[in-house]
């Protein structure tokens, strides 16, 4: 596919649990819509979204903007950083994270079909 690649982007991203402020929800569907079918008439193919495990994505979100505007979108896998981890970097082993990794990679994400195509942050 030729075409543009944004690196680096937050399509949907909740900080609030983190931070303490609601204030803190990127969720502007309709104006990302439009935005984003700007960016493909000037040659933008597709994003990679880099917010990881703790961060609020939502894939069925990120299926209707892939379906709305005609953007590959790529996800990724990882943690961020306090106070933005899950509980579940606290509990589990470094073997079981790596394999949590692996499997977002092989098999599809947290409640999803979607399969990580790198790893963000660790």
């Amino acid at each position: 596919m030729t075409g543009i690649t944004f690196m680096h982007e937050h399509l949907r991203i909740d900080l609030s649990q983190g931070k303490g402020d609601v204030d803190c929800l990127l969720d502007e569907y309709d104006l990302l819509l439009s935005e984003f079918k700007d960016l493909k008439a000037k040659g933008l193919a597709r994003m990679v979204d880099v917010s990881c495990r703790g961060l609020g994505r939502d894939y069925a979100w990120l299926d209707r903007v892939e379906a709305e505007t005609g953007l590959q979108i790529l996800i990724s896998t990882g943690f961020y950083k306090e106070p933005f981890l899950p509980e579940m970097a606290h509990e589990k082993s470094v073997k079981e994270i790596a394999q949590l990794f692996m499997d977002d990679i092989e098999k599809g994400c947290e409640q999803s079909d979607r399969k990580a195509k790198l790893i963000a942050e660790i």
